[in-house]
C-alpha cells in the first residue's frame, strides 16, 4: 500500500476506472455500458464516483463539475 503526504487542499485526483459498468433497460432488455468517473480528494480522502455514457470532454466535464 503507498503512503502519500499532502498539504490539505493541495490536490484532488481524477480518473476513469478501468472497467465498465453495465445496465439494463427494464423497457426493452438492452445492455448499456456505462464509464466510471472517481474523483478523490487528498487529505479527506473524500470520494465521488459517478457513471456517465462515456470518456468525452463533455462527459468528463459534467462529472467534474457535479463532484465539485
Amino acid at each position: 500500500m503507498l503512503n502519500f503526504t499532502h498539504k490539505a487542499g493541495d490536490n484532488l485526483f481524477i480518473d476513469f476506472t478501468e472497467k465498465k459498468l453495465s445496465i439494463v433497460d427494464e423497457h426493452t432488455g438492452g445492455i448499456q455500458k456505462l464509464e466510471v468517473f472517481v474523483l478523490v480528494l487528498d487529505n479527506s480522502q473524500f470520494t465521488y464516483i459517478e457513471a456517465c455514457e462515456s470518456q468525452k470532454k463533455a462527459d468528463f466535464i459534467s462529472c467534474s463539475e457535479n463532484s465539485l
